[in-house]
């Protein structure tokens, strides 16, 4: 059975892993993934044919948006979500505890450079937000200008959020809604497909947790839309129980539709976690095979397995790879590894427990004294 610190330092790397392989295949159909891979496998996968990388989605924004020559990736290196992620969990580790979106932003003014991040890693609607925050504009109100409302971009990095508030699906959920105003309007369903994200993550930190409970807390807190989507993707999930077979079902029902939305990606991925039980490895590997946005959608689902189930089943060698490749990386906000961040993440949880415990004790002293 996995202890907190252990389901915390697999969230934090399987979903840098998930990330990392699912570009290999990100906006891919199905069929297009079977014909040049068959199965990804691995975080270095190659054309059969050719055997060489196949060039990521995320390498073309260089040329097309930011006028220069696309970057190479090396095996395991992580993009645009993840940087989202190491932002948030910066923030969380210095402030020791539960943020907001003025803390973040304060990292985001400090850690996030222009001239090394924009057109690299960095997606460009996050080259759109940041001035706005650089500018000085309070970080409730920037993400009012997201030219993509409702898109995924804070769901699936925002799993520090649902660490630190780990055992505590009502605080994550309030905490993502107010944290993730940087990146989403309020009116969108950007901010309750994290709600339900980090709510889920949250419960699933639970020494008793189930697969059944981070569902329930995830349609809890998710918003009425999102979890029309989830109720769908769960019943076709409960058809298959097979991440494989139920890909071109669930596909379909988004068929005509941007790929990258968060009430897509939150149901898909709790459907795939569903399927595998919390196999992270499983889990992964379904990701990644899964067709339109792999790598934010296996970001959301290994963040579930992650929390509910530890590293067990995380091979030991990918993790090694992220953490090779995220030391390495030029165009990154931070070099932490995996387990340096699940460190810094764990000792903020452990703070907000205290700081729980304080507030009962003084509750109960002004109770008593009444």
């Amino acid at each position: 059975m996995a202890n907190l610190h252990d389901k915390i330092y697999a969230c934090i790397a399987a979903s840098r892993i998930g990330s990392s392989m699912g570009t290999l295949t990100e906006g891919w159909s199905v069929a297009r993934i079977t014909e040049v891979y068959g199965k990804v496998e691995d975080l270095a996968a190659k054309k059969p044919r050719f055997n060489e990388p196949v060039r990521r989605r995320a390498q073309q924004w260089s040329e097309r948006y930011f006028m220069h020559y696309p970057y190479e990736q090396a095996p395991g290196a992580t993009e645009d979500g993840i940087e989202r992620q190491k932002l948030i969990a910066q923030a969380i580790i210095e402030k020791k505890g539960r943020i907001t979106a003025t803390d973040l932003a304060a990292v985001v003014i400090r850690d996030v450079d222009e001239k090394r991040d924009f057109g690299y890693r960095m997606w460009y609607g996050d080259a759109i937000l940041y001035p706005f925050v650089k500018a000085g504009l309070p970080a409730q109100y920037v993400g009012m200008f997201s030219a993509w409302p409702g898109i995924v971009s804070f769901t699936r990095a925002c799993h520090p959020i649902g660490l630190v508030n780990a055992c505590d699906p009502d605080a994550a959920a309030h905490d993502a809604l107010e944290v993730g105003m940087l990146y989403q309007p309020t009116w969108s369903t950007g901010l309750p497909s994290a709600a339900g994200f980090v709510a889920g993550v949250a419960e699933g930190c639970k020494a008793g947790a189930t697969r059944d409970s981070v569902v329930a807390a995830v349609r809890e807190h998710c918003g009425e839309a999102c979890r029309v989507e989830v109720d769908a993707c769960l019943e076709i999930a409960l058809k298959h129980c097979d991440a494989y077979t139920m890909r071109d079902e669930m596909n379909a029902r988004y068929a005509g539709l941007p790929g990258d939305f968060g009430e897509e990606l939150l149901a898909k991925g709790l459907a795939i976690f569903y399927v595998t039980a919390g196999d992270v490895r499983a889990t992964i590997l379904g990701g990644v095979n899964f067709g339109r946005d792999t790598d934010c959608v296996t970001a959301i689902a290994t963040g579930f397995s992650g929390a509910l189930s530890g590293t067990a089943t995380i091979p030991a060698e990918w993790i090694a790879k992220v953490d090779k490749a995220e030391k390495e990386a030029e165009h990154t906000v931070s070099h932490l590894s995996c387990l340096e961040t699940a460190d810094g993440l764990y000792a903020a949880a452990l703070n907000e427990m205290e700081r729980a415990r304080r507030n009962i004790a003084a509750l109960e002293a002004a109770i008593a004294q009444a």
